[in-house]
């Protein structure tokens, strides 16, 4: 597979709203500028340098049907950290996200009740993707 050199410069930074230093931080945006790419980055880069691990939720199950593939978009830039491309699995049992081994996070439907009470004590970061739903028959959460 050919590596393209992307222009990083096109793509949203996360650096920027996490330097506001706020609880809860919402990033609206057209699609493929980059959020979801930066936010999982952030977070995974995050955990490898200071053991923090973090919470990726979408709005139910359908929306995991792609989860084997969270890692790939990393495999696909040529002057990415190599620290997000080798030792990272996706497992299906306890639905998380491991690097070299260890659990790193964690990937929830909002809408399952099969966690209720449940607490993620070494969770730092939550990423709640695609929060905004889509025209037809869904409802909000």
């Amino acid at each position: 597979m050919k590596v393209q050199k992307i222009d990083k410069s096109l793509y949203y930074d996360p650096k920027r709203i996490v330097e506001k230093d706020r609880m809860l931080n919402f990033i609206c945006g057209g699609t493929g500028i980059g959020k979801t790419y930066g936010v999982k980055k952030m977070a995974m880069l995050n955990f490898i340098d200071n053991g923090e691990q973090f919470m990726f939720w979408r709005r139910n199950e359908r929306n995991f049907r792609d989860i084997d593939n969270f890692f790939e978009p990393f495999k696909c830039v040529d002057d990415e950290d190599k620290r997000l491309t080798d030792g990272w699995e996706v497992s299906h049992k306890g639905c998380c996200f491991k690097y070299k081994g260890k659990v790193a996070g964690y990937y929830r439907p909002l809408g399952s009740l099969q966690q209720k009470g449940s607490e993620f004590p070494n969770v730092g970061i939550i990423i709640f993707d695609e929060f905004i739903k889509h025209l037809g028959f869904e409802r909000y959460l």
